[in-house]
């Protein structure tokens, strides 16, 4: 979570996949979500968000991928 000076928003949060192949240059895939600071509203990323980063990982990488 990173904090940030500026509206109503101040909480950011960023998953990210960092993937390497032999022979291709190194990649960051990484989704931010912006906490909405209303009061009972969520703070953290859900599962289905992390779904999501990996399926578009795997269609932008267009290989197979391995989650340590």
């Amino acid at each position: 979570m990173v904090w940030v000076r500026g509206r109503t928003t101040r909480c950011l949060s960023v998953a990210a996949l960092a993937c390497y192949r032999q022979g291709d240059r190194p990649r960051l895939i990484y989704r931010p979500y912006h906490h909405s600071g209303q009061k009972g509203a969520r703070e953290s990323f859900a599962w289905t968000d992390f779904r999501d980063l990996l399926i578009a990982a795997h269609r932008q990488l267009d290989a197979p991928i391995v989650v340590i």
